[in-house]
């Protein structure tokens, strides 16, 4: 498939304002799109609200748990894609931050307000901070916009440490942008994009950055060659990437075990 000769691909962004996913959706499917490719759990919703006769390749953080399909096996209809499976990994998030910090007693959870990944993922952090013995409170707000203001509001209310939820650390601009404001509160924080943990951010733990995209070409191709989307089997991720950076640890006090340290896929020095 090459861009501009055998397929035309049209971009639409929602950026900060999440609600206006809904009539991009619509916008595309007045003209007339072949594929609808939606990166995100709103974007994708929004597309499956938008036609059911459209294909659509989506890659998102729970498609089971939001419902965007009920079987990864057999999607059905005119839905497939990647899910990520981020919300099931917020319990390993949340033990990442103990191991590095062995005295932490009270994380806050930043997450979105307008994503319907949100509650698993708030449901997989609580389970695991309950399991662990660690207070927990939860910080929602709308987009990257306001996640300076929920650092400070964490920091207010005593966390030791915070997890930025997935979308907020999506593109490399907002990871690098979350990353300096964690910083700028000196508060320890975790996300998923490795551009995160590289950028400042004291860690950061999700599948490789290539795996979705890669996939959802290539299941883009085989809707091109004539395969349904309702039986191509929603694919997920197998390899995951840790990154601590130690030059914010040192920064912020924080003497992180050399065990953990070993296990990092990249240390930032």
């Amino acid at each position: 498939l090459i861009d501009g000769r055998t397929v035309v691909v049209s971009y639409r962004f929602a950026g900060e304002n999440i609600a206006r996913v809904n009539e991009l959706a619509a916008e595309i499917v007045r003209t007339g799109a072949d594929i609808i490719v939606a990166i995100t759990t709103p974007a994708a919703h929004a597309a499956k609200r938008a036609t059911s006769t459209i294909p659509i390749v989506f890659i998102s953080g729970d498609a089971v748990g939001t419902g965007l399909v009920s079987n990864l096996a057999r999607p059905d209809g005119n839905l497939t894609g990647v899910s990520v499976m981020l919300a099931d990994l917020e319990a390993r998030r949340l033990e990442l931050l103990r191991q590095a910090m062995p005295g932490l007693q009270r994380v806050t959870y930043i997450g979105s307000s307008v994503d319907p990944a949100t509650a698993g993922f708030v449901r997989n952090v609580e389970d695991a901070s309950a399991r662990m013995g660690v207070t927990l409170s939860v910080i929602k707000v709308e987009g990257p916009g306001q996640i300076d203001g929920a650092l400070a509001e964490a920091a207010r209310n005593g966390a030791q440490a915070v997890i930025l939820q997935t979308l907020f650390t999506l593109s490399k601009a907002a990871a690098r942008q979350a990353a300096a404001q964690a910083l700028a509160h000196r508060m320890p924080a975790i996300g998923s994009n490795p551009d995160f943990g590289r950028s400042g951010g004291l860690m950061s733990f999700g599948p490789l950055n290539s795996f979705s995209r890669q996939r959802a070409a290539a299941l883009v191709a085989r809707i091109l060659a004539g395969a349904k989307p309702g039986d191509l089997a929603v694919e997920q991720p197998t390899k995951f990437q840790m990154i601590i950076n130690q030059k914010t640890a040192r920064t912020l006090g924080i003497d992180i075990p050399q065990i953990l340290l070993a296990q990092a896929d990249e240390v930032i020095e």
